[in-house]
């Protein structure tokens, strides 16, 4: 007779009523799975039939309100496996205080809690400050798209009060808010000796000067490992300090896409030779670089590409840096292909490609590391005559499908690189035995 051990089931519940349901089954204390509430369908009203959570590693709850508020306190209270709760989307602004801070108070266990996209405003944070992350078990925190915090000088006290306790956090998220400067500033003021590794603050709309606080954070990435600038803007001076000391940090993750670089008169500019080259240098220290949709000078290009052969690069993200076909045709594809060459996962859409560009990319790739490569949104138009779709068919497409083969690369994208549909799939019954080739006709 052979007898069989369930250590875990990995179990995920899309209503409270299928969780009931396993309740009474023999493998409920075997289960380790998520709990997903909505407010579809009255669920939120079985919420309140539960005693526990037994089981529930992960809850997430699209929507809230104050009657049920109590309920679910109990719930998270009584339930000793639950670690990480979602509230993504909900609004919280029109639940009592009281019930809010019980809310809170009912936190103090969990590991991982998004608030991403949900109605909060400073006092939220406030409550988080004092009855969440004081007992400093809380390690991921996800603030992105609240849109509601405020600015004046209440919300300043809550900010510095919130400020002061997450440097037990290891990720905290709060991109794509409108916030003060003063705000961020704060933050940054107790990076330098707190456990953060992972800051996201990218699309931060400031209603108040924030005081450099660029430069400031180049000086506090001492235990950081991935920060997202993405959208900022600031002056050229902040933008040279915060890469001169990557050398000095951990971070091994950046992404300064879509940034805006600004002289003293608050005039935006492109990247200039010395700050190419500051950019350049810090590529031996990251892993990881998204560096896309940045105003550049098309000549310094070569300069930005030069050292990541050398370097430690497993991610590189250079979309959009080219701002025409002219300013496309005045680089040497060739070249920068051969500095890309140990780089596993490249991006290169919206660079305005041209076709024979794209072919001279891959023949002179062979052998290469990448395992990804995104070639697409090149914006150009392929020929219209049948004429010429049977020349590609002929010679082109040939060519091009044994380039890619001997790149060794296993996952391409051209989708609306400027290819037509004939010589898409001219193309992709060339390759389909070696390479995965994503494109719009898929």
């Amino acid at each position: 007779m052979v007898l069989f051990t369930i250590l875990k089931i990995n179990v995920d519940f899309r209503n409270v009523r299928e969780y009931k349901k396993f309740l009474s089954t023999k493998f409920i204390h075997k289960i380790t799975g998520t709990l997903y509430i909505t407010s579809r369908d009255d669920q939120l009203k079985e919420v309140g039939d539960l005693k526990s959570l037994i089981g529930i590693q992960t809850l997430s709850i699209d929507d809230l309100n104050d009657e049920y508020v109590d309920d679910l306190a109990r719930l998270v209270n009584s339930s000793e496996k639950l670690e990480e709760i979602d509230l993504s989307n909900c609004n919280l602004l029109g639940i009592p205080k009281q019930k809010m801070i019980n809310l809170f108070k009912s936190f103090s266990r969990i590991l991982w809690l998004s608030f991403s996209g949900a109605h909060i405003d400073h006092y939220h944070l406030r409550y988080l400050a004092e009855y969440v992350l004081v007992h400093g078990r809380l390690k991921y925190l996800n603030l992105s798209r609240t849109f509601h915090l405020g600015v004046g000088q209440s919300s300043i006290e809550s900010y510095k009060i919130f400020a002061r306790r997450i440097k037990t956090l290891r990720t905290l998220m709060l991109g794509f808010n409108d916030i003060s400067g003063e705000f961020i500033n704060d933050i940054v003021s107790v990076l330098k000796d707190s456990s953060l590794k992972h800051l996201s603050l990218e699309w931060i709309t400031f209603h108040s000067y924030r005081n450099g606080s660029i430069s400031k954070l180049a000086g506090s990435l001492k235990n950081m490992d991935t920060l997202n600038l993405s959208g900022q803007s600031a002056h050229r001076e902040e933008w040279l300090s915060l890469f001169q000391n990557i050398p000095s940090s951990k971070v091994k993750r950046l992404s300064v896409s879509y940034i805006l670089i600004k002289e003293s008169n608050n005039s935006a500019i492109d990247i200039d030779e010395e700050l190419a080259n500051v950019i350049s240098r810090s590529y031996n220290y990251l892993h990881c670089l998204d560096i896309s949709m940045v105003r550049f000078q098309p000549a310094l290009f070569h300069s930005l590409v030069a050292r990541v052969k050398e370097s430690q690069l497993k991610e590189l993200n250079l979309s959009g840096l080219m701002e025409s076909s002219e300013a496309s045709n005045a680089v040497d594809w060739r070249y920068v292909a051969k500095q890309l060459i140990g780089v596993k996962s490249v991006k290169l859409s919206f660079n305005y490609i041209s076709r024979y560009s794209i072919y001279e990319i891959f023949d002179s790739l062979d052998n290469s590391k990448i395992e990804t490569l995104d070639l697409s949104s090149q914006m150009l138009t392929g020929p219209s005559t049948k004429r010429s779709i049977k020349l590609l068919y002929r010679s082109d497409m040939k060519y091009l499908a044994q380039a890619m083969i001997k790149s060794n690369i296993k996952n391409i994208d051209l989708r609306f690189s400027g290819y037509l549909v004939e010589e898409i799939a001219c193309l992709a019954n060339m390759v389909s035995a070696k390479i995965n080739l994503v494109h719009e006709y898929n």
